[in-house]
């Protein structure tokens, strides 16, 4: 399968919360999420959570490590327009592009690869990565609008369906 490469908006916002009515408080605006997961390790902590497989790893980079991957990023709004051949593998039941969907919604399909990079706003708060995630205007599925979605075509499948939020409670131990 050939996943085409999408560029990621860089244009500030305005807005005054995000698409799940959040201040926007992070490092990031929330409209406008950093344009690669390079640009945000570089500027601040990042939690990388891989699914490869039967094998989980959590990440957790300091600022400025490199990121050693070739990755591509997919806008949303793209993957559930059917723009791209990827929506079964990604996501079921997310909603529209601008919709704040729980997590426990976002199921994890058999056959998908990818890295989510958690917000470091979440990390220099000491909170969790769970609750609201939205798929905000500029096309990127995250928690609160700063989580990356890449896919890795040559990685191992993710071998059962689970929701997003078990898996984060798994691999995060909350």
């Amino acid at each position: 399968m050939v996943i085409s490469t999408v560029a990621t908006s860089t244009v500030p916002s305005t807005a005054t919360s995000n698409p799940c009515g959040e201040p926007n408080t992070d490092a990031f605006d929330p409209i406008a999420p950093p344009a690669s997961l390079a640009e945000m390790a570089s500027t601040a902590q990042a939690v990388v959570i891989a699914v490869a497989g039967d094998r989980s790893v959590v990440t957790v980079r300091q600022a400025g490590t490199p990121v050693p991957f070739t990755d591509t990023e997919i806008h949303v709004e793209q993957v559930l327009a059917g723009d791209l051949d990827t929506t079964d593998l990604l996501f079921r039941q997310v909603g529209s592009p601008t919709h704040c969907v729980d997590p426990s919604s976002v199921i994890l399909s058999p056959g998908s690869r990818y890295v989510l990079a958690i917000s470091p706003w979440y990390l220099r708060r000491g909170e969790p990565p769970s609750g609201r995630w939205s798929a905000n205007g500029s096309g990127i599925f995250g928690l609160k609008g700063t989580t990356v979605l890449r896919i890795y075509p040559d990685w191992p499948q993710v071998p059962a369906e689970m929701p997003l939020s078990e898996f984060v409670e798994e691999l995060t131990g909350r």
